[in-house]
């Protein structure tokens, strides 16, 4: 299969995740209006990129890491894409254990517990 392809898929995937947990929210971004008191993601300092929302954070000074590193794509754990790629990435990591695991996700994923 052609990589492009695989992205544009892993990305339509995500954006779909993200609007089954954050409708309300992504709304409000694009609105340019805050977010509620409400929000899960009202303690995090989150930006909609590319219709994605991403972790912004004080990493984002750093050169020489990948954007994925820098804004990680937000994530609710409940979401049935979510725990398909914890599974993916355990298995991917030969069954490691949970800090190993983590740790990979938290290279490209921010997961809202």
């Amino acid at each position: 299969m052609d990589t492009e392809l695989l992205e544009k898929a892993e990305t339509l995937l995500l954006k779909r995740s993200q609007d089954n947990s954050f409708r309300e929210d992504i709304k409000r971004l694009q609105q340019g209006k805050q977010l509620e008191g409400s929000s899960k993601l009202k303690r995090l300092d989150v930006v909609l990129e590319e219709g994605l929302l991403r972790l912004k954070g004080r990493i984002d000074a750093i050169q020489g890491v990948t954007r994925e590193y820098k804004r990680p794509i937000v994530l609710e754990s409940k979401d049935k894409t979510t725990q398909l790629i914890i599974e993916e990435f355990h298995c991917r990591f030969n069954h490691g254990n949970h800090a190993t695991v983590m740790n990979e996700i938290r290279q490209r994923f921010w997961i809202l517990v």
